[in-house]
């Protein structure tokens, strides 16, 4: 195969010919061999390769020579007549089910989209299919200047097939309305109602219908123009259609239906969801005020033993309404939500200390416990909005008065949660807070963030020092690797011990991330040079001035590092400070200090009276012997005498 893709891309059609004649395969899926002959514009290598590829390939030629400009190629490709149905495909959407379209891209690609086929338009219904112009419709559709070529595509006997053709767009179908729906233009989606012969009922990208795809676009405003059109979709959307699948999509679907008041559109959205979802709309049914419903769901038994959990941010809206007072139905949704709760701990997916928080009425210290557990690190748990964090830190004071909140607070790491994520995103608004945390006798402040690593989060900060290296120590990384079977293995277990092995892959990568995350307040604070959160972290009777990384550094090498002789000072004034904890390598703070050849640096530290100067590293050098090695040789005299 790669034979072929070298003979494309010196564009010797001999050499294409005999890589062919090997068994060399044009549609290789490692190898985009027409594409690679398009942008090379070689117009006698692209009419020799076309009759060989299939229609996704052919296709896929057609997008590259129209987004890169390369008319001439283009035309040479539609007037082959490969764009019209092929003979034995029986119908088009036995056809859409085959044929996968690459993504769209951006509006620059668009512009010549739409100069190609409208200086074509007179050939367009002949050169191409419905389904072909029902990809080339999603692009005008989704484009803030696509109404002259939506009126071209639109124009044709093909109306309605290309009006309603449901298009494999990557790895989800999509449809013009729903594209429309999706990208939030009110003016096209008016248009496309227009027409009598629209499809109310195609769905398109996650399953969702127009109405659902408009719903929770955010980049249209709310308006009453907009929530017109949401109603009009809805009402011709068929009522017995209804979602086949959840993911993340329908998390923020149902997320959408908490913050709206409209309660018609919050019951439609129930009745789309209602299959699959089961109890997982609950909070749904509890905002929509069918608390009597909830209950009879949890006492007959409707519920499903093995029902997943709602999302979070389906409970935080109920928790931020039951926090208001004056509500006439406060009372009746606080025992539908006790319930529910109550319901969801008996299968101990969340903890009792959420029960025990909804029952004494302390709704803004309960939304955290709808996150995590973040103490379980096989377990991805979502990271809390910076709001949940805050109140978290605000109501602390109470909740730390009651032992059955706190425990389970304290031991599956909310509070390093909270104290992350306020860290990492509003750290002005957390100083202030933060003292009379501290000073609890069961808050531990030396622990690592539990979302460290996670996507949304910063990276250690760099340090400039030639000691400070990631590579020193790593735990080895566990691959994938063919699972060998023994000879004595029962086969009817073979599935179980697939799945071991692969909990033991996880185990270990989890494992591995740990490791190397091993970063406190204390050492954040420190390489930041943070010194008013340093003074603040020294006050907590339980903080760990000796902490070591993964590499088996402290605070104190960490502030020479930085040359933070502020810090240093700070640090080795506490009483409990080790100034000779050594590294991985051997090396004590006075070796960081050597190295930098900062001789205030060292002078600091030698002062304090607790250096032993005597200690060697792993090459069994002393302090003396590295300042050497690194030519400070004005720290000779001051480490030689000391």
């Amino acid at each position: 195969m790669a034979d072929l893709y070298a003979a494309v891309k010196q564009g010797d059609i001999s050499l294409v010919q005999a890589a062919m004649d090997n068994g060399a395969e044009v549609n290789d899926n490692e190898y985009e061999h027409l594409r690679e002959a398009i942008k090379t514009n070689n117009q006698e290598l692209v009419g020799f390769l076309l009759p060989h590829c299939n229609p996704e390939r052919a296709f896929g030629g057609l997008e590259t020579a129209i987004s890169n400009g390369l008319f001439e190629v283009a035309d040479l490709l539609l007037q082959s007549g490969r764009f019209r149905y092929p003979q034995g495909w029986a119908t088009d959407s036995e056809y859409a089910h085959h044929m996968r379209f690459p993504a769209r891209k951006g509006e620059e690609v668009f512009n010549r989209w739409q100069a190609f086929l409208m200086s074509r338009k007179a050939a367009l219904e002949e050169l191409l299919d419905p389904l072909y112009r029902g990809y080339a419709l999603l692009y005008g559709v989704t484009s803030k200047n696509g109404h002259g070529l939506v009126r071209l595509l639109l124009s044709g006997q093909d109306l309605e097939a290309t009006l309603n053709c449901r298009v494999w767009v990557e790895d989800e179908f999509e449809t013009p309305l729903t594209a429309a729906a999706e990208s939030g233009n009110l003016t096209l989606i008016q248009g496309l109602i227009g027409f009598p012969q629209i499809d109310y009922g195609a769905c398109g990208k996650y399953g969702w219908p127009a109405f659902i795809h408009l719903l929770c676009n955010e980049s249209c405003a709310d308006s009453p123009e907009k929530w017109a059109v949401i109603e009009r979709l809805a009402e011709r959307t068929p009522e017995d259609l209804c979602l086949d699948r959840w993911g993340k999509e329908t998390d923020s679907l149902c997320a959408t239906a908490m913050r709206i008041d409209h309660l018609a559109m919050v019951k439609r959205v129930m009745d789309f969801v209602w299959d699959i979802a089961k109890a997982r709309i609950i909070p749904l049914l509890i905002h929509t005020n069918q608390t009597s419903f909830v209950r009879w769901m949890l006492e007959e038994d409707v519920v499903p033993k093995d029902t997943p959990k709602p999302s979070p941010l389906l409970w935080l809206p109920i928790c931020r309404d039951l926090a208001k007072d004056g509500e006439d139905m406060v009372v009746q949704t606080k025992y539908a939500l006790e319930d529910a709760v109550e319901f969801w701990v008996h299968l101990k997916i969340y903890d009792y200390a959420l029960l025990a928080l909804c029952r004494m009425g302390d709704f803004a210290f309960a939304e955290q416990f709808f996150y995590g557990p973040f103490h379980d690190r096989s377990v991805c748990s979502e990271i809390p909005p910076l709001e949940v964090s805050k109140a978290a830190i605000l109501n602390f004071k109470e909740a730390a008065e009651r032992m059955t909140v706190l425990r389970p607070w304290v031991t599956q790491e909310y509070d390093a949660s909270a104290f992350w994520n306020a860290y990492h995103n509003d750290y002005d608004w957390l100083f202030s807070r933060l003292k009379d945390i501290l000073q609890h006798p069961f808050i531990d402040p030396n622990k690592m963030d539990p979302h460290a690593g996670y996507e949304g989060r910063p990276s250690f900060p760099d340090i400039p020092h030639d000691f400070f290296t990631e590579d020193e120590i790593e735990i080895e990384e566990v691959n994938e690797r063919p699972f060998r079977v023994p000879e004595d293995t029962d086969f009817e277990q073979l599935p179980l011990l697939v799945r071991g092995w692969q909990v033991l892959l996880l185990e270990r990568r989890n494992e591995r991330r740990l490791v190397r995350d091993r970063h406190t307040p204390l050492t954040w604070a420190v390489a930041t040079k943070d010194i008013k959160l340093v003074e603040l972290l020294l006050t907590a009777p339980l903080i760990n001035i000796n902490f070591q990384d993964r590499c088996w550094r402290t605070a104190l090498m960490f502030a020479i590092m930085v040359s933070s002789q502020e810090i240093v000072k700070l640090l080795i004034s506490q009483e409990y400070v080790n100034l000779n904890a050594q590294d991985i390598e051997g090396r004590t703070a006075i070796f960081y200090a050597a190295q930098t050849g900062d001789e205030d640096m060292v002078r600091i530290l030698l002062e304090s009276g607790k250096v032993d100067l005597e200690i060697v590293d792993s090459q069994l050098r002393t302090a003396k012997h590295l300042a050497m090695d690194e030519g400070h040789d004005h720290l000779i005299p001051l480490l030689w005498t000391a």
